[in-house]
């Protein structure tokens, strides 16, 4: 029987390869990633940025709008990174190629996935006092 977090990794698996992405990750809010990233990621440091980058984005949103910031698209020559709320206290990053996926498919295929993502990310138990990475199928720093 597969526990919390490896439900998050398949559905993560799933998604990412229905979409086209080459990878992704959901965080919590302070940037500490919950599942493994993918290979060839130093996972923490893209965690810590995706958070930030989401965060000064939503408060720009405030600025001009009324409603609520739901995610960014950041876009890196033909390559893309995609940030999506889930629910209140996690994010999912995605990475991807323009050239080999479109961006429909993305949003689309994670999009889909954001409900089932807050239900079971909101059964993971809480972490202790400074605890980071809380998967143990964690891929090494490359």
């Amino acid at each position: 029987m597969l526990n919390e977090r490896e439900k998050i990794e398949a559905l993560l698996d799933a998604t990412r390869a229905r979409s086209g992405a080459r990878g992704a990750v959901l965080l919590d809010l302070e940037g500490r990633p919950v599942t493994r990233g993918w290979p060839g990621v130093k996972v923490e440091v893209l965690a810590a940025l995706a958070a930030a980058s989401f965060a000064s984005t939503r408060e720009v949103g405030k600025v001009v709008s009324d409603q609520p910031v739901s995610g960014l698209r950041i876009e890196c020559g033909t390559d893309c990174f995609q940030v999506w709320r889930v629910g209140q206290d996690h994010l999912v990053a995605a990475f991807y190629s323009v050239k080999e996926t479109a961006q429909d498919s993305v949003a689309l295929h994670f999009g889909q996935s954001l409900a089932s993502l807050d239900t079971l990310a909101g059964r993971l138990p809480p972490r202790a006092e400074g605890e980071g990475f809380i998967c143990s199928n964690r891929f090494p720093d490359v």
